[in-house]
């Protein structure tokens, strides 16, 4: 049985999978034939994995599309042209990702390309080396920038440790954390925003003067992640809200109401039916039973004629019998018929129940308020010249009515609105209002403290504070980074932090 089984599972594999070596095989052809050697390879690859026969087949395959590859991209990759060094490499690489000849060849470009991005001496260097640093893959290249950023935040933690105050320690310590990725650098230079928060939030003071709003607003939900506090400053936010009485309209309306009361039976009318076909089905056969006695009588009487005149053939004695008797036939299979659909129909009969029972549903009504009350309320906030003035409406609903113990409904009591009906909306309204008020008069006083400090970087502890403060009121970190990418006119990839050492 073993042995038979295995050679039903062979039958049942087999094809399948030389369909699949057959496709990939149609595959690599065509490829070849056009000229994609690499798609070629690929296809050679997969037929391998089905017919280790063509394992070295797939081999010289990878192999000529490995050299094919190699020989377009050497111009572009030894003359320095990156992008097109790596066009030209891209589908081989993903045929061969660690191929020597083709990791050789992105080494040598990427080589040629820090030497023109000017050799790691800048934050621009790296910005202009690391671009291409994932397309290129090449593990030279890798450690060669991993070496350039660790110059770079050494260099950043020698100036932090030349200069005086939080801004610069939070500025180019955050720099270093963001290049090396060292956990030390991140904790010190979340130590120095920190500080230097609380020197700017002493300048940027927010005054909350309001008149005629809810308890809920706090000049303190204003501030959030902003580099301001709440006490008298330069900053006066002026606030007048109104909240009025809630309107209560109140509609009534008389409501349908049905419920069960019991059931009833009540007579079944596919009972009726079905009694009603077995009694045709037996006036039916017992009409056939009848006519099959006259057509037996007739064939017997035919059959003692066609004897009587010899028994002979095609003569009116033989005729007669013939149709006599066929009419027997006939009427006795028309007999056994209208018997089977009599007990089918006897059987449905008796599975069918001559009365149903259904529900006895009653209807009412009941009476019921729909409560509605509106409270409007409005605000006006000013921030120097800078104004919003908002509004809105707070609505509560709520229905009521009685109970009504005939249908078992419980009671719906009213609930009544709270007693600040469109406090809270009135608070997020000016909450987020005061906020973009706020945010707009410090991006505002960014624009104008960035002219005291304009790019190109200064390693100067005034330059260097000025910077900082340009970064908070712009709602940004100073100790992640984040300035690196403006200062080299590029992107910068920050580092994961490690642990820092014991």
């Amino acid at each position: 049985m073993r042995s038979l089984l295995a050679v039903l599972l062979a039958a049942v594999v087999l094809p399948a999978c030389a369909t699949a070596h057959g496709r990939a095989v149609e595959r690599a052809t065509a490829a070849a034939a056009s000229g994609d050697l690499v798609a070629a390879a690929l296809a050679w690859k997969e037929a391998c994995h089905l017919e280790p026969a063509d394992c070295p087949r797939a081999a010289a395959a990878r192999r000529e599309a490995v050299a094919a590859a190699a020989a377009l991209a050497a111009p572009h990759c030894s003359a320095g042209e990156t992008g097109a060094c790596v066009e030209a490499l891209r589908p081989a690489r993903a045929l061969a990702p660690d191929e020597p000849v083709l990791v050789g060849l992105a080494e040598e470009a990427a080589q040629l390309l820090r030497a023109r991005c000017g050799g790691g001496a800048s934050l621009q260097a790296l910005a202009c080396a690391e671009r291409w640093q994932g397309a290129l893959a090449a593990p030279a290249n890798d450690r060669a920038l991993a070496a350039w950023r660790t110059t770079l935040a050494a260099d950043f933690r020698q100036r932090a440790a030349g200069l005086d105050g939080p801004a610069a320690d939070a500025l180019l310590l955050g720099a270093a954390a963001c290049l090396a990725g060292d956990g030390s650098d991140h904790e010190a230079a979340a130590a120095a925003a920190s500080a230097f928060d609380r020197t700017i939030a002493r300048k940027l003071a927010v005054t909350w003067r309001v008149e005629a709003v809810p308890p809920q607003l706090r000049c303190e939900s204003l501030v959030v992640n902003l580099p301001v506090r709440c006490a008298m400053g330069g900053l006066v936010l002026q606030v007048e809200g109104r909240l009025d009485e809630p309107e209560h309209q109140r509609a009534s309306a008389v409501v349908p109401v049905e419920w069960i009361a019991g059931t009833r039976h009540v007579p079944n009318p596919a009972y009726d039916a079905a009694a009603n076909r077995v009694l045709l089905l037996e006036d039916a056969l017992r009409h056939a039973e009848e006519e099959l006695v006259v057509a037996r009588s007739e064939c017997e009487g035919a059959e003692r004629a066609w004897r009587d005149a010899g028994s002979c053939l095609s003569c009116p004695a033989w005729n007669w019998r013939e149709t006599a008797c066929d009419l027997k036939h006939d009427y006795e299979s028309i007999s056994r018929d209208r018997s089977f659909e009599l007990s089918n129909a006897r059987s449905a009969l008796h599975a069918t129940p001559p009365h149903l029972e259904e529900e006895v549903r009653l209807h009412g009504s009941v009476e019921q308020l729909h409560h509605r009350w509106n409270a409007r309320w409005t605000v006006r906030l000013a921030l120097g010249a800078r104004q919003r003035s908002l509004g809105g409406i707070a609505v509560h609903e709520d229905v009521e009515h009685p109970a009504f113990r005939p249908a078992a409904l419980a009671a719906d009591p009213l609930e009544l609105p709270p007693h600040d009906l469109g406090a809270a909306e009135l608070a997020a309204a000016t909450t987020a209002a005061a906020r973009a008020l706020v945010g707009e008069a410090l991006a505002a006083q960014a624009a104008a403290r960035e002219e005291a400090c304009p790019l190109p970087v200064r390693y100067e502890a005034g330059w260097l504070r000025c910077r900082a403060e340009v970064e908070r009121l712009r709602g940004l970190s100073v100790d992640d980074g984040s300035w690196l990418a403006e200062a080299a006119g590029g992107a910068i990839r920050c580092t994961a932090p490690s642990a820092p050492q014991p």
